[in-house]
């Protein structure tokens, strides 16, 4: 007895090329700060804890004037002596990048896809 294979039809597959597209990063480039003040770490700060969730963030912006990815790792949870507990659950870090486009400078959540346009931030497209 002959099976037939099935051959997906056109617009099953153009179904699949466009959400391929739609999950790659927003247009832009990476960018970097080129100065940081306490605006801007203000600024950054918020957003990266609106994209997160978290309730409290301990971020360093300075970082992004040498790289346009800045990676988050949770804190483990700690005993009352400070010292990490064994087998506590460890997520893995979240990763950022900062994107220039049109004239705007974002921070990205790389995993999400999610964004934040940063008015206060001065940048200027990372070099290749």
């Amino acid at each position: 007895m002959k099976t037939k294979r099935r051959v997906p039809s056109a617009p099953l597959i153009l179904l699949v090329l466009s959400a391929c597209q739609s999950s790659a990063l927003p247009q832009g480039q990476p960018a970097r700060l080129r100065s940081v003040n306490d605006a801007v770490q203000q600024e950054l700060t918020q957003a990266l804890t609106d994209l997160t969730g978290a309730s409290r963030l301990l971020v360093d912006a300075g970082q992004l004037r040498q790289s346009s990815t800045l990676t988050l790792e949770r804190a483990g949870r700690q005993d009352a002596h400070g010292v990490l507990l064994q087998g506590a659950e460890r997520e893995l870090p979240d990763i950022f990048q900062l994107r220039w486009s049109g004239g705007q400078c974002a921070i990205l959540q790389v995993r999400t896809g999610k964004s934040r346009v940063l008015k206060q931030a001065d940048c200027q497209p990372a070099p290749d």
